[in-house]
């Protein structure tokens, strides 16, 4: 995501910083959906996120001149998607519930759209089931690379199951004050050295 935003604001015609940062959404993806089992309270870890996302939105704007919702607020809406999967509630009920978010999120131009709040939810219900998951997920991201009207590129995002098959592997972990802040205080250095820089 570092790589990728570096490339957004100081190298934009650097194709490279973007084919690298293709990598980034999915992690976080993974990360929502990673951190659905391990969370001992639903509601505080979804107001972490929501916090996240609130507190990013200006220098998100700032920096990136964009009006959509960041990230974390589509990792959010994927966060509840997850939490209305595992309710005790009729499928038809479920799905229902799912649609409207996806809705939401398509209508109010949440950063990623469906594509996010989907591939968490994938992430989640196909934990672990690689077999699945490549196909899923190859599919969904060039049914969003038309949808949105995508840059092809975005296919390459496909491969950062290789890296989510090595992190399982390793019991890989950031520290939380680094994981949460990290987001936000990468966007504050940017807009400094941009003011210095430019």
């Amino acid at each position: 995501m570092l790589i990728d935003h570096i490339g957004v604001v100081f190298f934009p015609h650097v194709f490279l910083f973007r084919v690298i940062g293709r990598l980034s959404m999915p992690l976080f993806a993974w990360g929502i959906a990673y951190g659905y089992r391990k969370t001992k309270n639903f509601k505080i870890y979804a107001f972490r996120i929501l916090l996240l996302a609130v507190v990013s939105q200006y220098p998100y704007y700032i920096l990136f001149k964009n009006e959509c919702l960041n990230i974390c607020f589509t990792l959010v809406a994927g966060l509840f998607c997850i939490h209305i999967y595992e309710l005790k509630k009729p499928l038809v009920l479920r799905i229902l519930y799912i649609g409207t978010i996806c809705f939401i999120v398509h209508i109010f131009d949440f950063e990623y759209g469906i594509y996010a709040v989907l591939l968490v939810l994938i992430y989640h219900i196909f934990y672990r089931k690689y077999y699945i998951l490549f196909p899923l997920i190859v599919a969904l991201t060039l049914w969003s690379i038309d949808l949105y009207n995508y840059n092809s590129i975005q296919i390459i995002s496909v491969t950062s199951l290789g890296l989510i098959f090595l992190f399982e592997k390793s019991n890989f972990r950031i520290n939380k004050i680094i994981n949460y802040s990290f987001y936000p205080v990468h966007m504050l250095f940017l807009l400094i050295a941009r003011m210095y820089i430019q």
